[in-house]
């Protein structure tokens, strides 16, 4: 079971990583013509969660069904 806090540090990285990649993916719209694929941008987010929270050396255990 994962407590408390760590589920509500699990959703603030979550929001983070969301805030950096729809700010990255703009950015490649605006300035390079990019296009953004709403299903790439979702697993995006998750897998730069994951990382973020790896490089802290902590497990990242929050469900999303919670």
């Amino acid at each position: 079971m994962v407590s408390r806090s760590g589920r509500r540090n699990n959703w603030w990285l979550i929001w983070i990583s969301t805030i950096w990649l729809l700010w990255n993916r703009r950015n490649n719209v605006v300035f390079n013509n990019g296009r953004v694929y709403l299903n790439k941008l979702f697993d995006n987010i998750i897998l730069c969660a994951l990382r973020w929270r790896k490089t802290q050396g902590r497990k990242f255990s929050t469900l999303f069904f919670e």
